[in-house]
């Protein structure tokens, strides 16, 4: 018998939401993950920036996540940390399709502008 079905036999009030709320939780980490590993492969771990040679060790949702995002690779980027952190700060977005290459671009906020980020180098 497994966990779960053992915890539907309990007479505890609410045993059954739990249990489903586990469940949900260890799909979307399975989810995750195979997303993680799909997006690892098709990166090769390379940061989307334009000119950057570092290593991506972040991953970004385009849609965010607090968005309605989803662990789909078309809405992970591969970046490090310096770039990722762009995003939060509100200095870059980026539009497209990162499963079909050539289809990301990277737009400059007025943020970015002002902080005198570059895309190209000079």
């Amino acid at each position: 018998m497994s966990l779960a079905e053992y915890y539907r036999t309990c007479a505890l009030p609410k045993s059954n939401q739990a249990v489903d709320k586990l469940q949900r939780e260890r799909a979307a980490s399975a989810a995750e993950r195979i997303c993680r590993a799909k997006v690892n492969d098709r990166d090769g771990y390379q940061c989307f920036w334009p000119t950057c040679k570092k290593r991506a060790d972040h991953r970004h949702h385009i849609v965010l996540r607090s968005q309605g995002g989803a662990w789909i690779s078309k809405n992970i980027l591969s970046a490090c940390k310096t770039h990722h952190d762009y995003f939060h700060a509100g200095f870059v977005r980026v539009s497209g399709n990162p499963d079909r290459r050539g289809s990301i671009k990277v737009h400059l906020t007025e943020l970015g502008k002002a902080a005198k980020i570059r895309l190209q180098a000079a």
